[in-house]
C-alpha cells in the first residue's frame, strides 16, 4: 500500500510554486527596469536629434539659401521661344475679341473691354470689320490681323514651345 503524501510535502510543493512565481515576477520587474534604464538614453538621443533637425529646418526656412530654393528670378526664354509664346498669346487675345464681338455685335474699343488683356500687347480697331493685335518679344514685333489664318500665323510655334527651343 502506498502511503498518502504527508501534509508537509503538499505544503512544500505549494511554497515552492509560490516561490517560483514570486521569482518570475521579480525577474520580470527587474527586466522591465533594465529595459527602461536602457531606453531612457536612447529616447533622449532621439529627442536631441529631432530638435537638431527641426532647428536646421527652421534655419533653412528663414535663410532660404539659393542652392536650396533656386534662383530668385527665372532666366528669360530664348528669343525663338518668346516669339512662339507671343504668337500663341495673340491667338488667344484675338479669340477674346471675336467672342466679345459675337456677344455685343461690335468689336471692343480696347482689349480691356474684351476681357483679359496682356501687358505689352496693343489693339487697333480698323473700322467695324477688322482689327490688329501687336506684341513685342525682345527685339521682335509680331502683328496679328483679324483675318490672318491661325495655322499660318502659328507656323511651328507650338512645336517650339513643346521642345522649349530644342532641336
Amino acid at each position: 500500500m502506498t502511503q498518502a503524501p504527508s501534509h508537509d510535502s503538499k505544503r512544500d510543493l505549494l511554497e515552492a510554486a509560490q516561490a517560483a512565481v514570486k521569482n518570475r515576477v521579480e525577474k520580470a520587474a527587474e527586466a522591465e527596469a533594465v529595459a527602461a534604464a536602457r531606453s531612457a538614453p536612447r529616447r533622449r538621443r532621439r529627442m536631441t536629434a529631432l530638435w537638431i533637425i527641426g532647428l536646421a529646418g527652421l534655419v533653412l526656412l528663414v535663410l532660404q539659401p539659393s542652392w536650396l530654393v533656386g534662383p530668385a528670378t527665372v532666366p528669360p526664354d530664348p528669343p525663338r521661344v518668346a516669339v512662339a509664346g507671343l504668337r500663341v498669346a495673340l491667338i488667344r487675345q484675338r479669340k477674346l475679341v471675336f467672342d466679345y464681338a459675337k456677344g455685343h455685335g461690335r468689336f471692343p474699343v480696347s482689349l480691356a473691354e474684351a476681357g483679359d488683356s496682356l501687358p505689352g500687347v496693343s489693339y487697333k480697331r480698323l473700322g467695324d470689320s477688322a482689327f490688329t493685335l501687336i506684341g513685342r518679344a525682345g527685339d521682335s514685333v509680331v502683328v496679328l490681323k483679324s483675318n490672318d489664318a491661325q495655322a499660318v500665323f502659328l507656323g511651328n510655334s507650338l512645336k517650339i514651345l513643346k521642345n522649349r527651343g530644342g532641336r
